[in-house]
């Protein structure tokens, strides 16, 4: 398979067709580490960090550890979700 590397703003960009996405179990703002090798480019995706929500936290917290009164109703501010 040819990629052709093209102009995207000020950057150059090459296209991952959707079927080698879908082959590597990739999608779209997944991150990758890359190494330049003396005959070419090796990219490596990097592995997810497992994302954890608020309420599965405090479901793991023991029942004699404080708590905040009204913690569940209160709005998220960050990347809690």
């Amino acid at each position: 398979m040819q990629l052709q590397i093209k102009k995207w703003g000020n950057s150059a960009a090459v296209r991952l067709p959707q079927a080698v996405l879908a082959q590597l179990h990739l999608s779209e703002n997944d991150h990758f580490d890359l190494e330049v090798q003396p005959d070419g480019l090796m990219l490596r995706p990097v592995k997810s960090k497992k994302r954890y929500s608020i309420q599965t936290l405090m479901a793991e917290m023991g029942d004699d550890l404080p708590r905040v009164e009204g913690w569940d109703e209160m709005k998220s501010v960050g990347k809690e979700g």
